[in-house]
């Protein structure tokens, strides 16, 4: 099964891109399970101006966008918090596709923070996209309060504390990917 993980900040130092990271490095190692990890800092996609599909030019970033999120049969968005909502680029992103690129994929929401409330409002907010572009969000999402004390610049996880929430995720989200991937044979 290909999952597609999204990391969304496009900050240089990115804290939930150490997240992003943190999750693809763990599925790298789950058999059956094919990541990939766009970076949004690394794509350069454009203002929304066009959708993909009536995109005169698309660029070389919104074309990897486009081909990854077709292409993958879940995903997982990790996003900071902005504001009280998630980012501008996520969304700007997300509106280039059809509502067919993300139809009936499992969307697993993880949100962070570097307060104690872990971008809870950003999760519900993401809740509602999921269900804006017909993707099934995973009620069980991760929500990674103090994110900056959480993972390092590679990674890793050092808070072994928190290993159980990120389990539990895993445990919740891969259990309705696959249920999903199972039945998407169209009649």
């Amino acid at each position: 099964m290909n999952i597609t993980i999204i990391s969304s900040s496009t900050r240089p130092e990115s804290i939930t891109y150490r997240i992003a990271l943190h999750i693809h490095h763990k599925m790298m190692n789950m058999q059956d399970i094919n990541p990939t990890l766009l970076d949004l800092r690394k794509l350069d996609i454009p203002m929304y101006t066009y959708s993909y599909q009536d995109h005169p030019s698309p660029s070389h970033g919104l074309q990897i966008f486009h081909d990854t999120i077709y292409s993958c049969d879940a995903f997982i968005v990790v996003t900071p918090e902005y504001n009280g909502g998630y980012n501008a680029a996520l969304k700007n992103a997300i509106d280039h596709l059809g509502k067919d690129a993300y139809q009936r994929k499992a969307m697993g929401i993880v949100t962070g923070s570097t307060g104690a409330l872990a971008a809870a409002r950003v999760s519900q907010q993401l809740q509602l996209l999921a269900c804006g572009i017909f993707a099934i969000p995973c009620p069980q999402m991760l929500l990674v309060p103090q994110m900056d004390k959480k993972f390092d610049t590679e990674g890793n996880l050092t808070d072994p504390n928190f290993e159980k929430s990120i389990n539990t995720f895993f445990d919740n989200y891969l259990w309705l990917a696959q249920a999903l991937y199972q039945k998407s044979v169209k009649i």
